[in-house]
């Protein structure tokens, strides 16, 4: 918010204590508004709505925060959904050899907080596979962006040719934004994509002759017709 927000917040916040019959002062609406300022004035409104259609009580600012992060996918539960779906992604055909370009910046960092580097990771037997989704799990929660906000290299972990000239990459995330975090973060190499085209199933094509004749066909005729027919698939009449 802005100093040109104070006056509609403290409207906003005097009203919303109103209806659990509580009297706001000057003093404790400018506390309110110093411990929200981080936010945006729409924000703290659709948050405050959200939380009157439940609350039996008078909003408090811890309230409105919770609120604001279920509202943007920062709260806890949608946190470890996050964390577990980006875990099972670069666990699934997990190589040392690639490096990962991935569109959660968090993931990174909690990853390296966890781990270290795809090597440490990759040297982790299977059994130990819970208590390594636990640990990024937890790390990944408690990760504040301005650990990892100036990070040149926060969509990115390294693979053991990423020094090569030639270096092999596996996206996480949006492929088109993968691709523009890439050639970011890979300035003057050669990326080496997987095919990220699905494979459609071959179409087995079965010609069959057109047979010119308006004549009746007989019984042996037919046979014969019909034999050739299930020879193409190898089945006997």
């Amino acid at each position: 918010m802005t100093k040109d927000d104070y006056l509609k917040f403290c409207e906003l916040w005097a009203s919303a204590n109103k209806m659990f019959n509580r009297e706001v002062d000057k003093e404790i609406c400018t506390l309110a508004y110093k411990a929200l300022q981080e936010f945006e004035l729409k924000e703290i409104t659709v948050a405050m709505s959200r939380v009157l259609k439940r609350s039996k009580f008078a909003p408090t600012i811890a309230d409105i925060v919770s609120e604001i992060e279920v509202m943007y996918g920062n709260d806890k539960a949608s946190l470890e959904i996050k964390a577990n779906e980006f875990y099972n992604a670069i666990n699934r055909d997990f190589s040392m050899a690639k490096d990962y370009v991935c569109e959660d910046p968090r993931a990174v960092y909690a990853f390296k907080i966890a781990f270290g580097s795809l090597q440490e990771f990759g040297s982790h037997s299977v059994s130990a596979d819970a208590f390594d989704r636990k640990a990024f799990i937890q790390a990944y929660v408690n990760a504040k962006e301005t650990s990892y906000a100036l990070d040149r290299e926060k969509h990115l972990l390294k693979g053991i040719y990423h020094y090569g000239e030639r270096v092999p990459v596996r996206f996480i995330g949006n492929v088109e934004k993968c691709k523009l975090l890439a050639r970011k973060a890979l300035p003057n190499k050669q990326i080496m994509l997987p095919d990220l085209q699905t494979n459609k199933p071959k179409q087995i094509g079965l010609r069959v002759e057109k047979i010119e004749s308006t004549e009746p066909m007989d019984r042996e005729k037919f046979l014969e017709v019909l034999g050739g027919f299930l020879s193409m698939f190898g089945a006997k009449y």
